[in-house]
């Protein structure tokens, strides 16, 4: 509504609308008040040439014109500024609206996320494959649903920053979690359990059943290494989305 006022009102505010208003004023007042030369002229020309003109409207035209130039410099100005301002409430309001209804919708996501991935599974995950490296497979399990979530539109975070962050998240984890599929087995070997236990090349590792020859453990170092560095990502990772969720969801 306010929009079509304000350009309703542009359509006669020129860029120079307030030398126009001074002028139609002048004008005015130039009509309200005779000035002596215009008795001058007039007299000379009804002496000389026998031409009567009357001028005894002026008053009214120049009053006229005064209150037109009056009135259209409210118009332009006082009019034009609360109209401007009411339509920019306006659209911060709208704006702030919806931000609020973007920030409900990632904390409800969030929520949502977090029932089936949970800190302290992904912190169990990471202590057991870096620390020990073995993991379970109920702890992956209860955490690897995020890899399968971040592909869903469902799951897209509205703010991007937040979104881009867990998208990372997730491409971390999932490294993480296709290197120790190809470098992990069950141990012990042969054995059905419930809850199965992957351990690092237990062969290379003589705490398990590798040997303590020098060439198995530098192997098995090197295995070691680039294991700390993928743990490592996904940790960054994780800070960098939940410190993203606290500042941009405040939560």
């Amino acid at each position: 509504m306010f929009e079509k006022v304000i350009h309703i009102i542009n359509l006669f505010r020129p860029k120079f609308y307030n030398k126009l208003t001074w002028a139609v004023v002048g004008t005015g007042l130039f009509l309200l008040v005779q000035p002596l030369w215009e008795v001058v002229v007039l007299s000379l020309v009804n002496k000389y040439f026998q031409v009567s003109i009357n001028l005894e409207n002026n008053e009214y035209i120049g009053l006229t014109l005064v209150i037109f130039a009056l009135i259209y410099h409210l118009a332009t100005t006082s009019i034009y500024e609360h109209a401007g301002a009411i339509n920019k409430k306006i659209i911060t309001d709208e704006a702030n609206s919806v931000k609020s209804n973007s920030i409900m919708h990632d904390v409800n996501l969030y929520n949502k996320i977090s029932e089936s991935f949970n800190k302290v599974c992904l912190n169990q995950y990471l202590s057991d494959v870096q620390n020990d490296h073995s993991y379970t497979s109920s702890v992956k399990n209860s955490i690897s649903s995020i890899i399968y979530l971040v592909d869903e539109v469902d799951y897209d975070f509205l703010n991007e920053t937040v979104n881009s962050n867990f998208i990372n998240l997730a491409k971390a984890l999932n490294e993480l979690m296709l290197w120790c599929a190809c470098e992990f087995e069950p141990y012990p070997p042969r054995m059905s359990v419930e809850d199965q236990r992957y351990c690092m090349h237990p062969y290379l590792n003589g705490d398990r059943s590798g040997d303590y020859d020098s060439d198995s453990g530098n192997k098995y170092r090197e295995y070691a290494k680039e294991l700390d560095n993928k743990v490592e990502v996904v940790r960054d990772a994780y800070k960098l989305f939940r410190l993203s969720v606290k500042r941009e969801l405040y939560i």
